[in-house]
């Protein structure tokens, strides 16, 4: 997963843009960008890609890294859940194409480094290959957008839901002591976002005066956000609506939970407000 790093670090340099063109007013013309050259594009082809080929490294060596990064970014996403027709079809082959001859190198590169993290698998579970297929796309397609919407999409997809099984998670019931699946707002804090503990802009642990960790969040943080991850289930089918049609609809390819006890879902609240900008110091921890 580090080997990754230099690709988003080098999106972010690129993002930010070189400001440095000559002055208004000024005769100073800017320089021109340098050129890759062989080694360059070898090195940036092995990290931004699945792998350089002679043609590749050819093709990429009379590009500046700001060209390569602005045509992988306008490059079309390469998706496969339509070359998987069936519930059991062969998933791994068109997704493997894609990764391999897919002209969105970067894309696909990036999107499997966030599969690494927003982890789905229908190995022993209860998700089927073209569900599989269809969270994969979702990842392509967030690969190089913005976090906070990558999670909005994790958290609305019903693969993502049944995998870690707040998919149709019923409130709690204090009459029966049944209570909110904690699975998922779990993961949230601990895998997709903010970590165990508080961490410094080093990534060293912050400590309280006793020299323990401080911990991100406790048990009634994960029983609040399992409230927020209730009700969600599949678009309705008709006849279904309302309560049948939370109960008994069952969509895996539907992009989003698409409905909330059977009236259309919402976005997802703001529950990190922090994700927008990038501000929170722990998220650093997942392009490390």
């Amino acid at each position: 997963m580090r080997s990754s790093s230099p690709v988003l670090l080098a999106l972010l340099l690129v993002a930010c843009g070189s400001n440095s063109g000559s002055k208004a007013g000024s005769s100073q013309t800017a320089p021109s960008t340098p050129t890759l050259g062989a080694q360059g594009a070898a090195r940036l082809l092995t990290q931004g890609t699945f792998g350089p080929t002679d043609d590749s490294i050819q093709s990429t060596a009379t590009q500046s890294y700001d060209r390569w990064f602005a045509a992988q970014a306008a490059a079309t996403p390469t998706l496969t859940l339509s070359q998987v027709p069936e519930a059991n079809s062969d998933r791994l082959v068109p997704w493997w194409t894609a990764a391999v001859k897919g002209p969105d190198q970067l894309r696909q590169r990036v999107a499997f480094a966030l599969s690494q993290i927003f982890v789905v698998s229908n190995a022993g579970s209860v998700l089927n290959a073209q569900g599989v297929a269809s969270y994969s796309d979702l990842m392509v397609t967030h690969a190089l957008g913005n976090f906070r919407d990558l999670l909005d999409a994790v958290s609305h997809s019903p693969v993502m839901g049944q995998y870690l099984s707040f998919f149709k998670n019923d409130k709690s019931n204090p009459a029966t002591g049944s209570h909110a699946d904690e699975n998922y707002a779990r993961e949230v804090m601990q895998l997709f976002t903010v970590g165990l503990v508080k961490l410094n802009p080093d990534d060293s642990e912050q400590r309280d005066a006793q020299g323990h960790p401080l911990p991100t969040y406790g048990q009634p943080d994960v029983e609040n956000l399992a409230r927020v991850f209730t009700g969600g289930a599949s678009a309705p089918v008709p006849p279904h609506t309302g309560e049948s049609a939370w109960l008994y609809d069952n969509d895996d390819l539907h992009p989003t939970l698409a409905s909330w006890f059977g009236v259309a879902a919402p976005d997802l609240p703001s529950l990190f407000p922090n994700l927008q900008n990038f501000t929170q110091s722990n998220l650093g921890f997942l392009a490390g």
